[in-house]
């Protein structure tokens, strides 16, 4: 149980995903405005809902995405990888020192100016780990 609260954490981090075509998750022309450093906060619901934390992301212009994320509930820090595509979708892998898991989802630009969306993640054997949403200002 708490194996999938914590994946679903790490996937909020999303915020941001690994993987995918020209037209799908990778590649293609990013909007300039997702690329740069992005933190703030996430949280999660579904099957092991109720967690929260923070990430720190860095989407690249080719649409690459680092970063770290860390989740409260179950005091664990962890890395997160993956793409974002040119309208938004996102795909990519996290791991925290003793869960691992994929996301994918979607960000959205908000008229705030913050990056937010939800994503979906599942954990190494492709279950639902639950839906993580997330609310990150660019630094």
């Amino acid at each position: 149980m708490k194996r999938r609260l914590f994946l679903t954490c790490v996937a909020v981090l999303a915020l941001a995903g690994c993987g995918g075509s020209d037209n799908d998750g990778g590649g293609g022309s990013l909007d300039d405005r997702y690329v740069g450093r992005w933190v703030g906060s996430w949280q999660s619901s579904g099957p092991l809902g109720g967690q929260n934390g923070t990430s720190d992301i860095t989407i690249s212009a080719d649409g690459h995405m680092l970063g770290t994320i860390h989740n409260n509930s179950l005091a664990a820090t962890g890395d997160i990888q993956g793409t974002v595509g040119s309208t938004g979708q996102a795909s990519g892998n996290y791991a925290y020192p003793l869960y691992k898991g994929t996301f994918s989802g979607s960000f959205t630009l908000q008229q705030n100016g913050h990056l937010g969306g939800a994503i979906d993640t599942f954990d190494t054997n492709g279950n639902n780990a639950g839906t993580v949403t997330f609310d990150l200002t660019k630094q």
